[in-house]
């Protein structure tokens, strides 16, 4: 069973000190290739990013933000709105030491 262990951890060492050796964030075998160079970022590509361009021009939907606000002004039977209650969670998460809630 140690030797199954050991196995695997060899494995999973090997494997992550080849993928740092790369020194990239794509995949092994994604390189551009010269053809893609040539014509990929080129004036006159139709699917070439123009300068000064976004791709997520509208950014978050109206609608679901609107929702959120809606939601959280939403008060139970005895006054406390939803809002109040998250932040309540939220800081009791926090006092009980989760330190991703205290951020």
């Amino acid at each position: 069973m140690t030797k199954r262990i050991t196995a695997l951890k060899k494995q999973i060492t090997a494997q992550k000190s080849a993928s740092t050796k790369r020194g990239r964030g794509r995949p092994k075998g994604s390189r551009i290739s010269e053809r893609q160079k040539r014509t990929l970022f080129q004036p006159g590509n139709p699917w070439r990013i123009a300068p000064g361009q976004t791709l997520n021009p509208g950014g978050r939907p109206k609608q679901l933000s609107n929702a959120y606000t809606e939601w959280l002004g939403f008060e139970d039977d005895t006054g406390i709105t939803n809002a109040a209650k998250v932040a309540l969670a939220i800081g009791t998460m926090a006092l009980a030491g989760d330190i991703a809630a205290a951020r």
